[in-house]
């Protein structure tokens, strides 16, 4: 059984068991979060999608925060004398889903 959510401004696919890295979120480790925004589910070879949701819910465990490897951005004009270098890191929240079932 696998589900596709809607979180943020992102879809995610899931299983119960997987680990997923989603966008920042502001809750302490250990906390259990519901998402109730199902865009798709397969449930013994049969898919069910949503108009826009269904009428599911995935529970998951938040067990970690951190942030991803750095990206170098590099601004550059040729025959200008222009370089500016900027570098980036997204902070992300790592759950573990637990549950999925209906509503």
């Amino acid at each position: 059984m696998f589900v596709v959510f809607f979180f943020g401004s992102k879809q995610y696919h899931a299983r119960i068991g997987d680990t997923l890295k989603l966008d920042r979120i502001s809750l302490n480790l250990g906390t259990t979060i519901k998402f109730d925004k199902i865009l798709l589910i397969e449930k013994n070879d049969e898919i069910d999608v949503g108009k826009p949701f269904l009428k599911y819910e995935i529970e998951a465990k938040i067990n970690a925060h951190g942030k991803y490897k750095k990206i170098n951005v590099m601004k550059y004009k040729r025959r200008k004398h222009y370089k500016r270098s900027i570098g980036h890191r997204q902070c992300f929240t790592e759950i573990e889903i637990l549950n999925i079932k209906k509503l």
